[in-house]
């Protein structure tokens, strides 16, 4: 799923509530009952947030 496709999942109407599945990905449930397609927290993370590595692959030290 692009970010595109959780974008325009959040932006439509409130769900009634959300599932959580054991892989750990979360999907909206409508008010018909329906669950959409599910949104990874990798995906939420690319629309709010941008993923720093905390660990530098190498450094280097001049004397």
């Amino acid at each position: 799923m692009s970010a595109d496709d959780v974008r325009a999942l959040l932006n439509v109407d409130r769900p009634a509530g959300w599932v959580q599945y054991q892989d750990g990905s979360w999907a909206r449930i409508a008010s018909d009952g329906w669950a959409g397609p599910p949104i990874t927290t990798a995906n939420l993370l690319g629309l709010i947030a941008t993923v720093v590595d905390p660990e530098p692959l190498s450094v280097e030290v001049e004397y």
